[in-house]
């Protein structure tokens, strides 16, 4: 893949079935990994109220990776005010809520495009903490992460009961 090929833009309305594409080979390595928790991938009205949701709301973004015009890759995220609660102040944030990209394109340098576009949007809001998170069983994301210079700032631990 040449880079001068590969291009970002805003996601529309009609990029519905490219999105979804792309979600359900990522979805499917979740659902595979925690079936109890993860739904296969299913191009219903739940996604499309989720894509739907993402175009509507003016904190959310998707943005699309496109070789040749074709997406190969999105980012999902979230660029706004985090609430005060009474445990935290109330401060501007950017949270990546999902990245994908297709397997063809893995380790091409496209992870890291999409999550340059989100650290510049941030920077330009005058935002200086980008989040994301990753299920630990998927090690190549969390490999992408670290070498986009993501650090481990919270986690969580899971007990499965055995009958």
């Amino acid at each position: 893949m040449q880079e001068q090929h590969v291009t970002l833009r805003a996601a529309r309305g009609n990029d519905l079935d490219a999105v979804f594409a792309l979600f359900a080979e990522v979805q499917a390595i979740h659902a595979n990994a925690e079936p109890d928790f993860f739904k296969p991938p299913a191009n219903d009205a739940f996604f499309k109220a989720f894509f739907n949701g993402v175009l509507d709301d003016p904190q959310r973004r998707l943005t699309l990776a496109c070789f040749k015009d074709e997406p190969i890759g999105y980012v999902q995220y979230f660029i706004g005010t985090r609430p005060e609660t009474f445990f935290r102040a109330e401060g501007r944030v950017a949270r990546i809520d999902q990245i994908c990209v297709s397997e063809a394109f893995r380790r091409t340098g496209c992870g890291t495009r999409l999550i340059d576009h989100v650290k510049a949007e941030a920077r330009r809001q005058g935002i200086s903490l980008v989040g994301i998170d990753f299920w630990s069983f998927n090690a190549a994301a969390r490999g992408c992460f670290e070498k986009n210079g993501f650090k481990i700032g919270h986690q969580n631990m899971w007990l499965r009961l055995q009958d």
